[in-house]
């Protein structure tokens, strides 16, 4: 694989990481656990209704509801999607361009507004974002 190839996939992983259906999917999580903490009596309907619309995450392990009590999926792929667009800065700061070095700047402030409207479960971004704010710093004088 040359260097543009390895690029170009990178870049679809990326995209990946920052799909709106994960966000969809996180929140359908997120809300059927709550459903489960409120302590209702589960009815037939509701199984029923978890094997036909939740059927996709009838497999969801004890130890990711467990988690999910602590931190929820959305901040948990919010999270991700931070590390995600830090990456991609990078990429963008590599290149080295006007128009990299621009969108460079535009993803580190879209992850300090994530940060900030999220800041109760984040540690890891918040570490990276602060490592690209210097990187960009220096590069930028």
């Amino acid at each position: 694989m040359t260097k543009k190839d390895l690029k170009a996939l990178a870049t679809s992983v990326f995209n990946g990481a920052l799909s709106e259906k994960l966000v969809d999917d996180a929140k359908k999580l997120d809300d059927r656990i709550c459903e489960l903490r409120k302590g209702r009596i589960v009815s037939t309907f509701n199984k029923f209704k978890d094997f036909v619309l939740l059927k996709e995450y009838s497999d969801i392990a004890k130890e990711h509801k467990d988690d999910a009590e602590e931190m929820p999926f959305r901040s948990r792929l919010e999270e991700m999607r931070n590390i995600t667009r830090i990456n991609r800065a990078i990429f963008d700061i590599l290149e080295a361009g006007k128009e990299e070095i621009k969108r460079a700047i535009e993803t580190i402030k879209e992850v300090q507004n994530s940060i900030d409207k999220n800041y109760q479960f984040v540690n890891s971004a918040k570490w990276r974002y602060e490592v690209l704010e210097d990187l960009l710093w220096v590069i930028n004088g």
